[in-house]
């Protein structure tokens, strides 16, 4: 099977420090693809990848450490893993940073700040970003994000 031999690459590849095989491996063990969900390894190789300044890794780990899922829930540590894969440029973390922020979970409430992140993720094409302010009525007057959307939509 095709995964399982991709699986057993990244694995290889991941334990020669190569971060991109390990943020893959991370994703076919959160995912149970080429061979069993491994929740505790998927946050281990994504810490890897974050500890490795990539914020794919912080995004993925953070996921994990929101829902408990592989590690124990901790939604401020989560929060502050979206934040970092925020700042290292991951869009999707910018998005679930500015959602938490928004609705105050895992810190205080930021409606400014978790609007602007989701703002510019909306910005950049990430659809749920854009999705997630109509559903939480976050947006600036001044801002042309849902206008976007709707052009994302009829395209």
């Amino acid at each position: 099977e095709k995964h399982k031999t991709e699986r057993a690459e990244a694995r290889q590849k991941c334990a020669a420090r190569d971060w991109q095989a390990c943020y893959v491996l991370a994703e076919y063990q959160r995912k149970g693809q080429g061979g069993a969900q491994d929740l505790p390894g998927a946050a281990q190789n994504y810490k890897k990848v974050c500890d490795a300044r990539d914020g794919r890794g912080c995004a993925g780990l953070a996921y994990l450490t929101v829902q408990g899922r592989g590690v124990t829930a901790n939604p401020a540590e989560g929060r502050r893993l979206y934040k970092l894969s925020c700042d290292l440029g991951e869009v999707s973390g910018c998005a679930a940073w500015g959602n938490m922020a928004f609705t105050g979970v895992g810190g205080p409430k930021d409606v400014n700040g978790g609007t602007r992140a989701l703002t510019e993720a909306c910005d950049q094409d990430y659809e749920w970003a854009c999705t997630r302010m109509r559903d939480l009525g976050a947006f600036d007057a001044h801002d042309r994000s849902m206008e976007r959307l709707r052009d994302l939509r009829s395209n």
